[in-house]
């Protein structure tokens, strides 16, 4: 079966799918998407992000 691409059937999918081969074995292409969301969402949470050593001022 050719993919959304046109090419042969990708190894790193399901079989007759788009969707990547995942820990979490969600098959529908939606559910993966907003799972994949999710994730990011949790991952950028916990990135921590301090105040630039410089302000307006520097610059000028």
């Amino acid at each position: 079966m050719d993919d959304k691409y046109g090419t042969d059937q990708d190894p790193y999918t399901y079989e007759n799918s788009d969707v990547l081969i995942n820990k979490l074995n969600i098959r529908d292409e939606a559910l993966f998407d907003e799972a994949e969301t999710q994730f990011n969402i949790l991952a950028a949470m916990g990135i921590e992000f301090d105040t630039p050593p410089y302000d307006f001022a520097y610059f000028c």
